[in-house]
């Protein structure tokens, strides 16, 4: 073979090599929703006082056996599987209890519209996002940055709920099964 087919033929390898391991190397920071395998979908606020504030108002002529202001991670919507807090740690609820939170794991079945959901707050698009879990199926809807869905755990109902007219806001909320009709 002639020596520059060679060379030409080495530099070709060495490339396809190198972009190989390039891609291989991508950063998982461009790609927020890859960092962990089960995000988590929402963290507890922090802020006690604000969390029983936008309860009270939100549960106005309901009964409620629990409600927390959260944190809400878009994010965790792009990955396979998420995983929820059902209930808040005695960190999170400043409590003397020291019960660990009861983690839910919620396995993705099928998304539509998510993409266009994401992009931006005030779309008029809605996301319908569906997940198996232990508990039975879930399903989530995004509307114009409002998220809604509701998992049923043991003898609880358990709801993700936009606040009483504040934009970026999100309530997780406790029922007794029984005073739902």
């Amino acid at each position: 073979m002639n020596f520059l087919v060679r060379i030409q033929l080495l530099f070709a390898a060495a490339q396809l090599f190198l972009n190989t391991y390039l891609v291989l190397a991508c950063s998982a920071s461009n790609h927020p929703h890859f960092l962990k395998r089960t995000p988590r979908l929402f963290a507890y606020s922090s802020d006690v006082t604000k969390s029983e504030k936008l309860c009270a108002k939100q549960g106005k002529g309901r009964e409620l056996l629990s409600c927390h202001a959260v944190d809400l991670n878009f994010h965790a919507f792009l990955a396979k599987s998420i995983s929820i807090a059902v209930t808040p740690s005695a960190v999170d609820t400043n409590s003397v209890s020291h019960e660990d939170p009861e983690e839910m794991i919620l396995v993705k079945r099928m998304e539509l519209g998510l993409d266009m959901a994401l992009k931006d707050d005030s779309s008029p698009a809605t996301a319908q996002i569906s997940y198996s879990s232990p508990a039975g199926n879930v399903v989530f809807v995004i509307k114009a940055g409002k998220v809604f869905g509701t998992v049923s755990e043991g003898g609880n109902t358990y709801s993700l709920e936009p606040c009483y007219k504040q934009k970026t806001c999100h309530l997780w909320v406790k029922y007794d099964k029984k005073s739902i009709k």
